[in-house]
């Protein structure tokens, strides 16, 4: 299946945000870890089923022109 064959319908899906600024500041090569995942879920609860996943590393801020 291509791209233009999906239905728009399933690519509307919930968002996290897990933020991991202060060790990217510390460590410019760090990942996200199951850690951060779990921490994620025990301050918001679990995450929902099809949910997109977004990394905040705070490297927009070195980026010049933002």
């Amino acid at each position: 299946m291509s791209l233009e064959q999906l239905p728009l319908k399933s690519l509307i899906v919930p968002a996290a945000v897990i933020d991991i600024r202060e060790r990217a500041n510390k460590n410019p090569d760090t990942e996200l870890i199951v850690d951060d995942v779990l921490a994620w879920e025990k301050k918001y609860g679990r995450l929902p089923e099809d949910v997109c996943v977004f990394m905040y590393s705070g490297w927009d801020e070195k980026i010049s022109g933002l």
